[in-house]
């Protein structure tokens, strides 16, 4: 079909041909596919249908936990509101009292939170390696 895997990341192929561009983005079973050019989006989802079962979901608005939506002038706004939302539930977070601005870089800590605890000799404990794993997407 022509695609290139780019360099940089190996589920992202792209095309360039006369005036177009596309993209195809890879994700497990979810696919990204963006062009300047409407008509050549609906060429490749025509013909990638014929081989493959698809379900065309339409514009973007969700993708790997993060919202899509554009302005007037196109301009994309990507949100990851639910994403974090969903990381604070899991961390039983919800309640934190939010901050402006990031932490005072000289504050000492010594309490426990959430898997982590902060020793005097500022050494990171991890109490429990499953939970702090899944919290930053490893396992």
């Amino acid at each position: 079909m022509g695609f290139n895997s780019t360099n940089n990341d190996s589920s992202l192929f792209t095309k360039f041909q006369d005036f177009f561009v596309i993209y195809i983005l890879g994700y497990v079973d979810n696919k990204l596919i963006t062009s300047n050019s409407f008509s050549t989006i609906n060429q490749l989802i025509s013909m990638l249908h014929n081989h493959f079962s698809l379900k065309d979901l339409g514009s973007l608005h969700y993708f790997l936990l993060s919202r899509f939506s554009w302005n007037r002038n196109d301009n994309i706004h990507l949100s990851q509101i639910k994403y974090i939302h969903n990381m604070l539930h899991e961390t039983k977070m919800l309640g934190s009292n939010p901050q402006l601005t990031l932490m005072v870089y000289s504050l000492r800590l010594t309490l426990m939170v959430s898997s982590l605890l902060l020793t005097h000799d500022d050494t990171i404990v991890v109490i429990d390696p499953t939970f702090y794993h899944s919290i930053i997407g490893t396992q």
